[in-house]
């Protein structure tokens, strides 16, 4: 009974209408957006040898996720609760990064000048969030000290650009996004993490995710884009440095680690290969099919091709595949070691340690099987 009269209260009813409002938002603007590209023929990503697509698709669509989550801040006050410099942050630093991926989805800017405008953009994030002044492994606290801005703007910046690398192929930077936070509120749910204030931030997260879903699950009808990619990493690195610095107040806030785990298999993947590429010699600013899912997809479309099937097809059911894989890993491994690291705060490290052996393990054998 206390679970139905609680499940009925206006706190949590009000969320719950506002996330279907934000849900079909965000679903209407996407399909807005695609309408947009292709009657203009703007924002159109031709396929070339790199691409994991075979017709030209519209890309931008992350643009509407932006929208959607800024009317979700200022119309439905899902977020508007937590720190003002968390919402800064977001809003300010996170729009602007949006805005330079929106004008590189329209016309291309060099990498070394995108590098730079992202990295003054984190510079000034962290300088209003502050940065992570400690690390704390199991009872051993490190501090930082002088290192503490370096390490986090180097971190923040490092995160919005390997979402960026990781959206390569249908759907999976959108999924990764749902799982995330869909995770933290499953934690939060739980009674594992305690951090009431940023609850509506995750939801409106994960519902504007949802909504863009529909259009860019396999095969994708339009693609997050720079403008989608780099928006997202920028705000879940935000969220991670409020989290890390938030300590103990408010309760129990998403540790450091319980972050790294949910995001273990974007990390390894990306930082790993282009590790990886950099010790080869490879041009490693360069658009590549080097990633471990681009690995999985190429062994997908070999064994579809043998079976006769339709360009179009293989393509399709390859990408359903590797996202089925992604996911299903981070369901069944990744979420119950958020959960063990979330609940046992000593052994986080750990855990997050064995996690990335898994990850590096799996990429290292699938780049020598699969060079």
């Amino acid at each position: 009974m206390t679970i139905g009269l609680d499940f009925l209260s206006a706190s949590v009813m009000a969320p719950l209408i506002s996330s279907g409002f934000v849900f079909m938002l965000s679903l209407g603007l996407t399909y807005f957006v695609i309408l947009y590209a292709k009657k203009l023929g703007l924002l159109m990503d031709v396929p070339d040898e790199r691409s994991s697509h075979l017709k030209p698709n519209p890309r931008g669509g992350g643009v509407a996720i932006v929208a959607t989550l800024v009317i979700s801040y200022l119309v439905f006050n899902m977020g508007l609760d937590v720190s003002e410099p968390l919402i800064w942050a977001l809003l300010g630093c996170g729009g602007s990064a949006a805005v330079i991926g929106w004008i590189d989805d329209h016309r291309s800017i060099s990498p070394w000048r995108r590098l730079t405008a992202y990295l003054g953009i984190c510079v000034i994030a962290v300088m209003i969030l502050g940065p992570i002044q400690t690390l704390t492994f199991g009872s051993y606290t490190l501090g930082l000290n002088i290192f503490a801005y370096p390490v986090t703007i180097a971190g923040l910046l490092w995160m919005l650009n390997l979402y960026n690398f990781m959206d390569g192929i249908d759907g999976q930077a959108t999924l990764t996004g749902i799982f995330v936070c869909g995770a933290i509120l499953l934690m939060t749910s739980c009674g594992v993490i305690h951090c009431s204030r940023e609850t509506t931030v995750y939801l409106a997260l994960f519902v504007t995710f949802a909504g863009f879903l529909p259009w860019n699950f396999p095969p994708a009808r339009i693609f997050l884009g720079d403008v989608g990619s780099c928006f997202i990493g920028f705000t879940f690195g935000a969220l991670m440095i409020d989290s890390a610095r938030a300590g103990g107040e408010g309760g129990d806030p998403i540790l450091l680690w319980t972050w790294l785990i949910l995001l273990c298999h974007f990390i390894v993947d990306a930082s790993l290969t282009l590790m990886l590429r950099m010790a080869r010699g490879e041009q490693w600013s360069q658009p590549h099919r080097k990633h471990l899912f681009h690995r999985i997809l190429k062994i997908y479309e070999m064994r579809y091709m043998k079976k006769g099937y339709a360009p179009e097809k293989m393509r399709r059911l390859s990408h359903l595949q590797v996202n089925k894989w992604i996911q299903g890993a981070n369901c069944l491994l990744v979420l119950p070691c958020a959960f063990a690291a979330q609940s046992m705060p000593a052994y986080a490290p750990i855990i997050f340690g064995g996690l990335l052996c898994v990850y590096s393990g799996v990429l290292l054998y699938v780049d020598a099987k699969h060079p």
